[in-house]
């Protein structure tokens, strides 16, 4: 059996997904790929989330269909504004129906640039996983299941098409409104849910609590069995709902703890069966 290509080198959390060779490529090549509308088209008209520098609004398109759209504030740094351009060139021409691309953008100066994608009605998959066990409406384990498959599909799409993501969690996936889920690229994740992101004296904050054992030891180090660990760790927010996982391990802990063959227990309403 062959080995899997990894990602070295360069291919840091901080680029987001990448091809199975290890180069990302270049973003602003990537987003001529899509239409590039001129400022005012794209209308944003709620806030959904809000960090330090990042945001995302539900809004529209010309007063047309209904978008979601990435954005930076105002006065974020050229560090910032690159690494959104960056991180939501990644899946750019991807098409499946698990896998949430961006369609359009808006970069032309001198307002910071718009990622634009296909609204998903029912939101960010961790926030709704949230919010069904903070208002006690908890899912059936058949939805999870299905929510799962779905995940699964659209990753087995990306290695298909030799792209590694890096950062694989419910709170980089989304559901439209038939309750699909659609994986999403991770820019902004690291500025609007930040307590996911730890450093380790690298100076490079990493979703270290879902990457696989073989990453944590080697820093750069992802391939398609590394998205698989990730993958894992998901399953396990799912039949959580959205729960932190490993909180009672401390970060600098955590290499050791899963070296020792330590692993994610079982969650209480998770049937054997799974």
């Amino acid at each position: 059996m062959s080995t899997p290509k990894s990602s070295r080198g360069n291919g840091s959390i901080f680029g987001g997904a990448s091809t199975a060779g290890g180069s990302s490529g270049d973003p602003k090549e990537k987003m001529r790929r899509i239409p590039n509308v001129q400022p005012g088209t794209l209308l944003s008209e709620h806030l959904i989330k809000e960090g330090t520098y990042g945001r995302i609004y539900g809004g529209k398109l010309a007063d047309a269909c209904d978008v979601l759209i990435k954005t930076v504030v105002d006065g974020a740094s050229l560090t910032q504004v690159a690494c959104l351009l960056q991180d939501s060139s990644m899946l750019i021409g991807v098409g499946h129906q698990n896998i949430l691309a961006p369609m359009l953008a808006n970069t032309e100066l001198p307002g910071p640039p718009e990622i634009a994608y296909p609204y998903p009605c029912k939101g960010n998959l961790k926030i709704f996983l949230q919010k069904s066990r903070e208002m006690n409406t908890p899912l059936s384990t058949r939805q999870l299941v299905e929510f799962g498959l779905h995940v699964t599909k659209g990753l087995a799409h990306l290695h298909s098409v030799g792209i590694i993501h890096k950062d694989i969690a419910t709170r980089n996936c989304y559901l439209d409104i038939d309750s699909y889920v659609k994986i999403c690229d991770n820019a902004l994740s690291r500025d609007l849910f930040p307590d996911d992101y730890h450093c380790l004296c690298d100076n490079e904050n990493r979703p270290l609590k879902w990457m696989a054992l073989e990453s944590l030891q080697q820093k750069s180090f992802y391939n398609t069995q590394t998205d698989v660990w990730s993958l894992g760790v998901l399953f396990w927010e799912l039949a959580t709902l959205a729960l932190t996982p490993f909180e009672e391990v401390d970060i600098f802990e955590l290499t050791p703890y899963l070296s020792d063959g330590f692993r994610l227990s079982q969650p209480i309403n998770c049937p054997d069966e799974l």
